[in-house]
């Protein structure tokens, strides 16, 4: 039995990929060694933290 379809077309299926993919940019840190470069990368360490405790939360929510 084949996997059931989740997009309809391929336009939509690459609509969502691109959604996917600039909601999930994040700034590039300058080439430069110094503080704005550690500050931007540590940004993004939040962000990417926050996210996955985020999906941790809602993970743990839909299974309790």
């Amino acid at each position: 039995m084949p996997t059931p379809r989740k997009y309809a077309t391929a336009a939509d299926r690459q609509a969502a990929y691109r959604r996917r993919t600039t909601s999930a940019q994040l700034p590039t840190p300058p080439a430069v060694p110094g503080y704005r470069r550690w500050a931007v990368m540590l940004q993004q360490a939040h962000g990417l933290l926050d996210g996955v405790t985020t999906e941790m939360a809602q993970y743990w929510d839909e299974r309790s």
